[in-house]
């Protein structure tokens, strides 16, 4: 797996050297090609019976990073998208306290779904559950930040969360910092 990580790295780089216009293609093609050499999932099926697509395959997920200017290299440094349960790279969130790296969580997950099915949306048992496993769970405070940080997040309790315009700009934001230029984010 380590190789596989280094391999999405150089991947990215080579992809970086490429004219604008072509490096998500270009990206595409030779993650592909890494793919189908090392074995892992390619166009595979998730527990659900959907296709999980390699990086950037999801038009939607496209048009995100393009709009954004999220970087190749970020979205390497701080995804797995062959790891359907661990897809997060990153531990630290940049946030010092539970409920900020709460919602730092839940934004990356939103864009997970972007790449995978085409819309940023985390249903609330997934997102609690990703809390919990990475020990930021405050489960007596949950509703009272979600509701705290409502520009970025459509939904409540016990439904799905979806990304606000705000907070797909946010969730860019944290992803270039996180996985690429190292800058500070406030929520």
């Amino acid at each position: 797996m380590a190789d596989l990580k280094k391999e999405i790295k150089e991947i990215a780089e080579i992809a970086k050297a490429c004219p604008e216009e072509f490096r998500q293609k270009c990206f595409e093609v030779l993650l592909n090609d890494v793919l189908g050499r090392t074995g892992e999932p390619q166009g595979s099926t998730s527990k659900k019976g959907e296709t999980r697509k390699g990086a950037g395959t999801s038009k939607a997920f496209q048009d995100f990073c393009r709009k954004y200017s999220v970087t190749d290299e970020a979205v390497a440094n701080v995804f797995d998208f062959a790891s359907p349960d661990n897809f997060l790279q990153v531990s630290d969130f940049g946030q010092n306290t539970k409920s900020k790296q709460q919602i730092v969580i839940g934004l990356l997950a939103a864009v997970r779904a972007l790449h995978e099915h085409g819309v940023p949306v985390i249903k609330d048992d997934a997102f609690r559950g990703l809390c919990e496993s990475h020990q930021v769970y405050d489960k007596n405070n949950f509703a009272k930040h979600m509701k705290s940080y409502k520009k970025y997040f459509i939904g409540s309790g016990d439904e799905d969360w979806k990304l606000t315009t705000v907070g797909l700009k946010k969730a860019a934001e944290i992803i270039n910092a996180l996985g690429g230029d190292g800058a500070e984010f406030k929520l």
